[in-house]
C-alpha cells in the first residue's frame, strides 16, 4: 500500500481500462490465415531437413 499523498495517484492507475474493440470478420480472417502460415512453416521446414536424410542412415544412428 502507498500511504501519503501518492496513494490516490496509485489507486487510479490500477483502474481498468476500457478499450473499443471491434471484432469482424477481418480481424478472424486475419487470425486463421496467420495460424494457417504458423501451422505450415511449423510443419513444412522440418520435413523438408527430414526429407534430405537417407532413410538407412537414421537406422544405423549416422544422422
Amino acid at each position: 500500500m502507498v500511504a501519503g499523498p501518492g496513494r490516490d495517484q496509485a489507486a487510479r492507475r490500477s483502474d481498468l481500462v476500457h478499450l473499443p474493440i471491434y471484432w469482424g470478420w477481418e480481424q478472424y480472417l486475419l487470425a486463421v490465415g496467420f495460424a494457417l502460415v504458423s501451422a505450415v512453416g511449423a510443419a513444412y521446414l522440418p520435413a523438408r531437413k527430414a526429407g534430405r536424410v537417407q532413410p538407412v542412415a537414421i537406422l544405423r544412428g549416422l544422422a
